[in-house]
């Protein structure tokens, strides 16, 4: 059975969708003053700045800590588009820019097929400068340099993918002992059946977080973030096979009336934040998904996580002040995990 590497300190990466510039800047410009390893921008132009926009703004403001896109789809752009974005970007942030891409859930969601050829022009247009996509043939004429592919999967498929074609993956399939053991596997599955060594690929679990100085206060906060996982969860291809049943028919009515609309709404009058009265479906999600609490919490709950082969976490939320949680997380907990490893890339 593969383990992943022992390597420590522990790596947190961070989430930024927002709809000012300077925020980007400045919340990027804390995250990597406080050790935190990567900072990744959204794309979902329905709903947030333009992506390339804001991880030019994060790439100018880190010094440290890795740059990228949390999840970027081949349904937005080909691929020449998007190898010559981030080989732009890595002009200003050398070694540190990082695209992290995926199937996608907001408007159109790509198939695996589709990830895959999307993936394979990219590493061709970085390595010989061509590509036949789709029948159409592509050119990278100047001398662009290639980033670090991070794919961020759930399912089966996309892990032994993950495994098969990228430098690192985003592991979104949750935090339980379980699922954590299922995806190194699958993930390694996917590696050696391409020749390659799954020590070589770095995993990176995605965490629904939120951190106050009452575990009651981040509960509170984190509940918008939990209906959208738990929304997440009941659309997924295979469904809810690792759910426990009693949760199953609360989960497709909570699919059924979440918002999408409101999806990064942070105020208090989300109407998602309702969507999680039943206490057993949302202590499931937070166990499931979630690092959630006061700093002490915090470093408790990695701890737990770190026993179990996690070295890396990227902190999603909807959090009403990112900034705040910037700051306790830099504070409070990266000084308890003996400093940050190289993130998410």
């Amino acid at each position: 059975m593969y383990e992943a590497e022992d390597v420590t300190p522990f790596g947190i990466g961070v989430i930024l969708n927002s709809l000012n510039l300077a925020d980007i800047a400045r919340q990027t410009k804390a995250a990597d003053e406080n050790g935190f390893s990567s900072v990744s921008v959204g794309d979902n132009p329905e709903h947030m700045l333009d992506t390339y926009v804001s991880l030019t703004y994060a790439a100018q403001a880190a010094e440290r800590c890795h740059v990228g896109t949390t999840i970027t789809t081949p349904i937005h752009r080909d691929p020449l588009v998007v190898a010559t974005a981030f080989s732009s970007v890595e002009t200003i942030h050398r070694g540190h820019v990082f695209i992290g891409i995926g199937t996608g859930r907001a408007r159109q969601k790509s198939s695996i097929r589709e990830l895959r050829e999307h993936i394979v022009a990219l590493r061709e247009l970085w390595s010989s400068g061509k590509s036949t996509f789709r029948g159409v043939d592509m050119r990278l004429s100047w001398d662009a340099n290639p980033v670090p592919i991070v794919l961020c999967a759930s399912g089966p498929r996309a892990l032994r993918l993950g495994g098969e074609l990228a430098d690192a993956v985003i592991v979104e399939s949750g935090l339980t002992p379980e699922l954590i053991e299922n995806a190194k596997r699958q993930v390694a599955d996917g590696a050696l059946a391409a020749g390659r060594n799954p020590s070589d690929i770095k995993l990176c679990w995605y965490a629904r977080t939120s951190i106050g100085s009452t575990e009651v206060a981040a509960v509170d906060d984190c509940l918008p973030s939990m209906a959208a996982a738990g929304a997440f969860l009941s659309r997924r291809t295979s469904g809810l096979d690792d759910v426990p049943t009693q949760h199953h028919a609360k989960l497709r009515t909570l699919a059924e009336k979440y918002d999408m609309s409101a999806h990064f709404r942070t105020d208090r009058d989300n109407p998602n934040r309702r969507l999680l009265d039943d206490e057993p479906l949302r202590d499931y999600l937070i166990e499931r998904m979630g690092v959630v609490g006061t700093p002490a919490q915090w470093v408790s709950r990695i701890d737990r996580l770190r026993e179990l082969g996690v070295h890396n976490i990227l902190c999603v939320g909807a959090g009403s002040d990112k900034d705040a949680m910037i700051d306790l997380v830099g504070q409070y907990v990266i000084p308890k995990l003996a400093g940050v490893s190289s993130g998410a890339s």
